[in-house]
């Protein structure tokens, strides 16, 4: 039931990303969910081509994030890279792990080597409990490990999303 609900709020995001871009004519070069996958099912050497999702940053060897979703989209003849999470629920430990994570990625430019995208990227984070918002952002503040960081996370709750999808982001 969880993972249904963490796809639907993705699509649900999805298309409000996608009538924002209409409405606002940018248009959308290249969009992923975590769920889209390349490889095979059956092959389990991930050099041969195993199943993995194409959002896939690798860190290290060990290590990786596949965001929930990751579009390449121009607007006033620029290129940007926008990259998603949907956090349902109120795990806020889960979550700070992930901007860790995004903030390695971005401090080391795999996401903008993997996209050919050559300046600083932003992680918008969609929630479905509002009030974790702030929590976040403080902890966010008080954490020296993101230090550089703190301007790209921008947060917003899957309802004021839906309403409003881009006016509603605080970071």
């Amino acid at each position: 039931a969880n993972d249904y609900l963490h796809r639907k709020s993705t699509i649900d995001f999805y298309t409000a990303f996608y009538l924002w871009t209409k409405q606002h004519q940018i248009e959308i070069i290249e969009a992923n969910y975590y769920f889209d996958t390349r490889g095979a099912n059956h092959v389990k050497n991930a050099e041969k081509g195993s199943l993995e999702s194409r959002n896939k940053l690798i860190l290290n060897d060990t290590a990786f994030i596949a965001p929930d979703f990751i579009a390449r989209i121009n607007g006033d003849n620029r290129d940007y890279l926008f990259i998603a999470e949907i956090h349902r629920g109120a795990d806020t430990k889960r979550l700070f792990k992930q901007l860790l994570w995004h903030a390695s990625i971005a401090g080391e430019g795999i996401a903008q080597e993997k996209y050919d995208y050559n300046r600083g990227i932003k992680v918008y984070i969609a929630l479905e409990k509002s009030e974790l918002i702030p929590l976040i952002i403080k902890r966010i503040k008080e954490t020296p490990e993101l230090d550089g960081f703190r301007d790209m996370f921008l947060f917003t709750s899957l309802a004021a999303m839906a309403n409003d999808f881009f006016g509603s982001w605080a970071d």
